[in-house]
């Protein structure tokens, strides 16, 4: 990781920002007009802090705690500088003079300070942040001023802003007097010169202090679409990283054209950069990242969790989601742990530059839209169309199943068991259906439901001219992936099956399949195995029939069963996708 630019670029509260969220140990050089300052970090703590124009001296500094003697001190700089003695500065005065450890930490922390907003006072200068293991470069004995346990950044960012804003706001009141009656102000004082002087003095220091100005952010100029302003006000962002320009290429491409604000950054800490500065202006982010790329400090390939780690830590509230295009089941798990909101696969790179994948990539394209539409925009449900391809149903699904049903009652020899299976969990089911983070998931939750009462659930969505996988639960299938075979399934709207039954009578149907051509399709595509009885659910949107529930017993030869308390749930599930709906045309019309 490095950064180096100019402070009029990147202004030094930003700075402080990313290093700690980066966590990072190094060194950050600033160079002024005529001055120079050193931040050390550790661990994206700020220890050390210098600045040419702020004098430092450690008797002096030791002087104004007034808690020890003028003879003490001079014993104490006599012991400290006697070269035989490996006792610091810290030691002497708590062990030998009986100064408190909290007064010595307040007075490094006060130093640091002290150096770090007289660097926020600079115009204009360089910057270079070196990733350094500042423990081997470090001299606790001889620098009094290492503060070990560190001042986090940020509030060293933030108090600094502050104290530049307050001295604007004096600068600006100042203007405002001499504003009021200038002539007669000066009319009346021609009898204090040196009060007036020294007045004047005190303006020009003020003058000095730089106003804190954001940079504006750095805005890509898209193809297809006029380039927004730099000045533009960015109310949703969403943040691409992958060290694969092709694939920058393409998402950004795809998610503009839909005009969605896409900011696309290849280096981790340029996009921690960019991330800051939109989270400090309010927009509402969602940040996208590659798994596999090469971590800030050039240690490691697993960069997209370095992101995640880094912005929960830093930005909790900020949705990330990770793309991949191989396979990482530890990677993945432990992305789950630290709270990724979406772990998505991706075509391998070779594929985004390939004519002939054309039709995966826009898939992916299309996949990661829908995906991210709830995040960016907060739509508490999607669109049919908007739910093809946006949901990984097979991963974690069963440790989903097993935190539903430590939830419900048990089997018990006491008890008499619910009148209709299923019926005990309804409740539970919609509750969490019409909750905010439900009505995201709610194709999953009608598989969770189907997965209490049966061994297999596939749903169905209806397009225009067939049936298409979407996802399942239960599937298992010899020498394929479930997932991906389901995704592959179309099957015509014309073609005699269980599916177009439903579809013609928009209600449930639970039967034996008839030998169809339709009927064998499914029955091939699930595995070959036709089972003894079937259910087939509707889930019904504005009048139509936009999805269909597909479930059996297989690879158990066995009836359905009651299906009562499952088809109550589908219909709310209808009823949840159409409130939706409408809430998303409401603020769309509110927005025209």
């Amino acid at each position: 990781m490095s950064l180096v630019g100019n402070l009029e670029d990147l202004g030094l509260g930003d700075i402080l920002q990313i290093v700690s969220l980066s966590r990072k140990s190094g060194i950050l050089f600033i160079s002024g007009d005529d001055n120079e300052g050193k931040i050390i970090f550790k661990n994206g703590q700020v220890i050390r802090c210098t600045a040419t124009d702020v004098f430092e001296d450690l008797k002096e500094a030791i002087s104004s705690l007034a808690l020890i003697s003028s003879e003490q001190l001079d014993e104490a700089m006599a012991l400290f500088e006697d070269k035989s003695s490996a006792e610091t500065m810290d030691s002497i005065l708590t062990k030998h003079f009986g100064v408190s450890p909290d007064d010595v930490e307040a007075l490094k922390k006060e130093s640091i300070e002290k150096a770090a907003y007289s660097l926020f006072s600079w115009r204009s200068g360089t910057f270079n942040f070196e990733l350094k293991d500042v423990d081997n470069i470090l001299d606790c004995r001889n620098d009094f001023f290492i503060y070990e346990h560190g001042i986090n950044p940020q509030f060293l960012a933030m108090e600094g802003t502050r104290l530049q804003d307050e001295m604007q706001r004096d600068k600006d009141e100042k203007k405002g007097l001499s504003k009021e009656a200038p002539l007669q102000k000066t009319l009346e004082r021609e009898d204090e010169p040196e009060q007036l002087e020294e007045e004047k003095s005190i303006a020009e220091k003020v003058e000095e202090v730089p106003v804190p100005e954001r940079a504006p952010f750095p805005v890509e100029e898209k193809k297809n679409k006029e380039a927004q302003p730099l000045s533009a006000a960015v109310d949703e962002a969403i943040v691409i990283i992958d060290d694969d320009k092709s694939t920058l290429e393409k998402i950004e491409n795809s998610l503009s054209s839909r005009h969605f604000n896409v900011f696309v950054e290849e280096k981790s800490e340029n996009a921690l950069h960019t991330i800051s500065r939109l989270d400090n202006s309010g927009a509402n982010i969602v940040v996208v990242s590659d798994l596999i790329m090469p971590r800030m400090d050039g240690t490691g390939i697993l960069g997209g969790i370095e992101i995640l780690e880094v912005l929960k830590g830093g930005f909790p509230n900020i949705p990330v989601v990770l793309m991949s295009d191989h396979v990482n089941k530890e990677a993945e798990t432990r992305a789950h742990e630290m709270g990724v909101s979406l772990y998505i696969d991706k075509p391998k790179r070779s594929d985004f530059g390939d004519a002939a994948e054309e039709e995966k990539v826009s898939l992916f394209l299309q996949k990661l839209e829908n995906a991210l539409r709830p995040l960016i925009l907060g739509e508490e449900s999607v669109s049919i169309e908007d739910i093809s391809g946006m949901i990984n149903l097979a991963d974690g699904l069963e440790e989903e199943f097993e935190a539903v049903g430590s939830i419900l009652p048990q089997d018990s020899d006491d008890l008499p068991p619910p009148s209709t299976p299923g019926l005990s969990m309804l409740k539970t089911m919609v509750e969490e259906l019409n909750s905010p983070e439900g009505r995201k998931q709610i194709s999953l939750l009608a598989l969770r439901f189907a997965s209490e009462l049966m061994n297999r659930a596939v749903l169905f969505l209806v397009r225009s001219d067939n049936f298409e996988g979407l996802g399942q639960f239960g599937v298992e299938i010899e020498n394929d992936v479930a997932d991906k075979r389901i995704r592959t399934m179309k099957l015509s709207k014309n073609a005699p099956s269980i599916l177009k039954d439903v579809l013609e009578s928009g209600v449930s149907i639970k039967k034996k399949m008839e030998d169809t051509e339709g009927n064998r399709y499914i029955v091939d595509q699930l595995g070959g195995k036709f089972p003894k009885e079937s259910y087939v659910g509707p889930i019904i949107t504005e009048g139509k029939v936009s999805v269909i529930v597909y479930c059996d017993n297989v690879p158990e030869f066995k009836d359905i069963g009651d299906t009562s308390a499952f088809e109550i749930f589908l219909i709310q599930v209808g009823v949840a996708m159409e409130r939706g709906l409408l809430e998303r045309k409401m603020r769309e019309i509110s927005k025209n």
